[in-house]
Formats: C-alpha cells, structure tokens, sequence
C-alpha cells in the first residue's frame, strides 16, 4: 500500500485507500454499495 501511495503521488494521481473491514457490513449491499461509491470517486 505504501509503494502504491507514493507511486500515485510521483505521477500526480489521486490515492484512494480504503481497509478491507469498510467493505464488511451486517445488511447485504452496503459493502458492494460502498465500493461502487469508491470507484465513482476515482474516476
């Protein structure tokens, strides 16, 4: 994760970091809801 973070800060590129645990939720949907999410911020 570290070499990801300072390679994207080399190219000037937004790091997004986000630890496996966010992703587990007791409703179904919320984990996948929440990486949909992560992936709309990326772009």
């Amino acid at each position: 994760t570290l070499v990801a973070k300072a390679i994207a800060g080399e190219a000037g590129v937004p790091f997004y970091q986000m630890a496996g645990s966010e992703f587990v939720e007791v409703l179904v949907g919320v984990g996948s809801a929440r990486i949909r999410d992560l992936f709309k911020r990326a772009k």
